[in-house]
């Protein structure tokens, strides 16, 4: 058997040309002509010549071309992958953590009783106010308390604020009893002016 593409010699077997790579296929031996077999006479009717009929000539089977196919690709070898080891992976740093140093346990306190910054009760602001509002001595307490005297600061600033209203209303009550006063002298002396007339 020869390759039909190049001419090259085959096995037998052979699947593929070992020089071009072209695919063979096994080419099917032609069949033998079968020659005619006469038909049986029967045997009542005397034996006529059989007239041969004209033969028709027998192509010869049509073999089909092999298919040119294309050179087989080359297979690529990929090169085997070379086994790296990871690196190890890097982590942050954790900051240290500070030292603990031991302490003490906390004693407790006593509660501490501050006159100071105790807040007043509604009696104590009620003998306050009683105390501030006497005439003259309450004036007089109004100005110690004011000045720092007082421990209690509820009590201290009950006074400024009470000193300091204080002063407005004599303030303004001096101003109105001037006024009034030199209405009055201004009346008496337009009365008098009209008595002698």
């Amino acid at each position: 058997m020869k390759c039909p593409s190049c001419g090259t010699e085959l096995q037998e077997n052979a699947r593929f040309c070992g020089t071009c790579g072209t695919k063979v296929e096994a080419i099917p031996a032609p069949a033998p002509e079968a020659a005619p077999v006469p038909e049986p006479t029967p045997s009542f009717i005397p034996p006529v010549e059989p007239v041969a009929a004209p033969v028709a000539p027998v192509a010869p089977p049509v073999v089909p071309a092999a298919p040119v196919a294309a050179p087989a690709p080359v297979a690529t070898v990929a090169p085997a992958p070379v086994y790296t080891q990871p690196a190890a992976p890097v982590y942050p740093q954790q900051p240290q953590p500070m030292p603990v140093q031991p302490q003490a346990p906390i004693q407790p306190q006593p509660p501490v009783d501050d006159r100071r910054t105790r807040v007043m009760s509604t009696g104590g602001y009620m003998a306050a106010l009683f105390l501030m509002s006497i005439p003259v001595a309450g004036f007089i307490l109004q100005i110690i308390w004011a000045a720092g005297a007082a421990r209690n600061l509820n009590r201290r600033h009950l006074a400024r604020g009470y000193l300091f209203l204080s002063l407005i209303i004599f303030a303004v009550t001096v101003i109105l009893g001037l006024l009034g006063a030199s209405a009055f002298s201004t009346t008496i002396s337009n009365f008098l002016r009209s008595l002698n007339y």
